[in-house]
């Protein structure tokens, strides 16, 4: 069967392919980078506040150590079970129903976190 491509169009084509196989994967270097910098360099605080940001969606200026969770349940509440769910899935440690309902200030949940992890960070 003869070939679609010369040898030249091949040589090509192969050139096109490596260089977006290599771009791709620069392109998923930066991105595991970023998310290693931005989880694994920072405080214990400073990554269950990125959590509560970015995947509870909790306004950034009530995430400081003193703020109020808000009531377990009701309008304006933060779901606690999500949270205890989320701190599982991103954290690797678990807490149960009972103690995610006791968690009022964003520094409980820290705490928890940090007994968990057995830091002192």
């Amino acid at each position: 069967m003869p070939s679609l491509l010369s040898a030249g169009g091949r040589q090509k084509v192969l050139a096109i392919f490596w260089a977006a196989v290599i771009v791709l994967g620069v392109g998923v270097g930066i991105r595991v980078f970023n998310l290693t910098r931005q989880v694994g360099g920072r405080s214990t605080y400073g990554r269950v506040r990125l959590i509560l940001i970015r995947r509870l969606g909790v306004d950034p200026t009530r995430t400081r150590p003193a703020d109020r969770l808000g009531p377990p349940q009701g309008e304006g509440s933060l779901n606690r079970q999500e949270l205890a769910a989320v701190l599982a899935e991103e954290m690797g440690i678990s807490v149960t129903d009972e103690e995610a309902n006791s968690l009022t200030t964003v520094d409980d949940v820290v705490r928890v976190v940090e007994s968990r992890l057995g830091s002192s960070q």
